[in-house]
């Protein structure tokens, strides 16, 4: 499953505080948190340890909601995108620069990084994303996986499917 859809797919489960997409940031981070008022949302790591006066001169301020009708929101930069990678470009970044929380200048370690935020959404998300990686090397060597065959425990050799129709 794609990053955005893990993210959409918490949303639109939650009735409830759908900005919090179910998780419980000061659990993961083990910082007492205070009720901010207002409810996390994506942001760089680059803010951290900044004032919002040098974020906003500099032009690094952005922030992002996830939006109820699909895609996200930058309120800082009041623009609209359909998936996180457009955003993260679009600020001259990278996705693991993304995470996911609050800066509220505080102090406080009040955010997650986003593979922390994608894994406590879906446990299963790294043998998901090691399959989707394994995928990707097997095409740049114009391989699939069909094609392959499997070494068994018992050094037995068996072909994919084979092996499948087990």
């Amino acid at each position: 499953m794609d990053i955005n859809a893990t993210i959409r797919e918490a949303y639109n489960g939650q009735t409830v505080n759908k900005d919090y997409l179910g998780i419980d940031i000061s659990r993961i981070t083990g910082e007492d948190l205070p009720r901010y008022g207002s409810s996390p949302c994506f942001f760089l790591f680059r803010e951290i340890g900044r004032t919002a006066r040098d974020l906003y001169q500099t032009g690094h301020y952005r922030h992002l909601k996830v939006y109820p009708r699909g895609g996200y929101f930058d309120y800082i930069a009041k623009k609209e995108f359909n998936t996180l990678e457009e955003w993260v470009a679009d600020c001259g970044q990278h996705m693991h620069d993304i995470v996911y929380g609050w800066n509220k200048f505080d102090g406080r370690e009040s955010y997650i990084a986003l593979p922390t935020l994608l894994n406590r959404i879906d446990p299963r998300r790294p043998e998901i994303d090691a399959l989707t990686n394994f995928m990707a090397k097997l095409a740049m060597n114009e391989l699939t996986l069909t094609k392959n065959v499997l070494i068994l425990r018992d050094n037995k050799v068996e072909t994919f499917d084979q092996f499948m129709t087990e």
